[in-house]
């Protein structure tokens, strides 16, 4: 059973000594199409077609990510696969942090579709029923078995959508621990000159930078 549905929020767990300070760890808001992003919108949770993987990424269309689980399972709460994530330590994927991810709470129900009594005349004159003109010639305008007469109007005042915003700079939680003598003493050492307020703090390795791990790799082959 699919349990995705729009306005459900998941969160990703793991261990602690593994996980802390990561950045895509959090809650997740789902966006429907089997797509979630995480409540401040820098990471998303998706479903990659041409993989048949669950990813935690910061592109959904890269098929990229620093987690991934190999499972083709509807929701990301039925993944039965073990998760895999990338240790920037030592540059290579592991499956030792132990990360499931739970379903925390849901969008509320639908209103329930009107039913009523219904004659035998009455569904025969649905299925015969032409929506629009009746001398409309255009067969793909009629509606021949009365499909969708008993869909209501969407109630999106229950529903609690994350604005999207473009913030996909992520401070690598090495960095974050940098004290700021030593990236004084960085700065002077590699001649670095700086100028206005809220400057990022310099990073030294590729492993720092938070980039998606393919594009880490190709960093490296480049030399």
């Amino acid at each position: 059973m699919n349990e995705s549905a729009v306005g459900t929020h998941y969160k990703i767990l793991g261990r602690e000594d593994v996980f802390e300070g990561a950045p895509f760890m959090g809650t997740y808001v789902d966006q429907g199409g089997k797509v979630s992003v995480k409540e401040g919108g820098e990471f998303y949770l998706y479903f990659c077609e041409e993989k048949a993987q669950w990813i935690v990424g910061v592109d959904p269309n890269s098929g990229e990510g620093w987690l991934y689980a190999e499972d083709s399972a509807p929701s990301p709460t039925l993944v039965k696969a073990v998760w895999n994530y990338w240790d920037c330590q030592t540059n290579t994927w592991k499956n030792d942090g132990e990360v499931k991810i739970v379903k925390i709470k849901g969008p509320p129900p639908p209103p329930p579709l009107p039913i009523g009594p219904q004659t035998r005349d009455e569904a025969d004159t649905k299925k015969r029923r032409v929506v629009g003109s009746s001398s409309s010639s255009n067969p793909y305008m009629q509606n021949t078995y009365g499909l969708g007469d008993g869909l209501s109007q969407i109630d999106w005042s229950g529903v609690k959508l994350v604005p999207f915003q473009k913030l996909f700079y992520q401070e690598h939680p090495m960095v974050t621990k940098m004290p700021s003598k030593q990236v004084d003493e960085f700065r002077q050492k590699n001649q670095i000159s700086i100028s206005g307020t809220n400057i990022p703090k310099p990073i030294r390795t590729f492993g720092e930078s938070s980039f998606p791990p393919y594009l880490v790799n190709e960093l490296k082959k480049a030399g």
